[in-house]
């Protein structure tokens, strides 16, 4: 039995016949697996039709977790998971280079006794200074 599409399809328009579905994903018509609820999570190659703030939604087909958010003026589905196989590696530099960045800097440590960090605070000295007979260069210390 030959399958007669609707014509002028709009992203996103379901076509059921004989028990079947099919989506207009603006491309091509796309076959719709049942959509299967465990709540909280809605497992389904499209997003539930009538999502309310908290819905979470696996894509079956993409891999990718959302959770639908609803702000003051929009409402949307965000991606709350890495796609399968688009792992993003960070090296220890990266993390401890990014980790650097939110810390205070002073020029010397008595600057930054001064300025009332606390024992065992962290800064960063960005310039040389002593510290009871041990000379540091540009260094992060606790």
């Amino acid at each position: 039995m030959a399958l007669n599409f609707p014509s002028n399809p709009t992203v996103g328009d379901i076509y059921t016949i004989n028990g079947e579905s099919w989506q207009w994903n603006g491309n091509g018509w796309i076959g719709v697996a049942d959509e299967t609820t465990y709540s909280p999570v809605t497992i389904s190659t499209f997003a539930p039709a009538s999502p309310v703030a908290g819905d979470l939604w696996w894509n079956s087909n993409t891999g990718n977790m959302f959770v639908y958010y609803v702000d003051p003026d929009s409402a949307q589905w965000v991606s709350i998971s890495t796609p399968a196989g688009q792992i993003v590696t960070v090296d220890a530099d990266q993390v401890v280079s990014a980790f650097l960045t939110t810390l205070p800097e002073y020029a010397n440590i008595a600057s930054a006794v001064a300025a009332g960090i606390p024992t065992g605070g962290m800064f960063k000295v960005t310039g040389a200074t002593d510290v009871t007979g041990i000379r540091t260069v540009a260094t992060y210390l606790p």
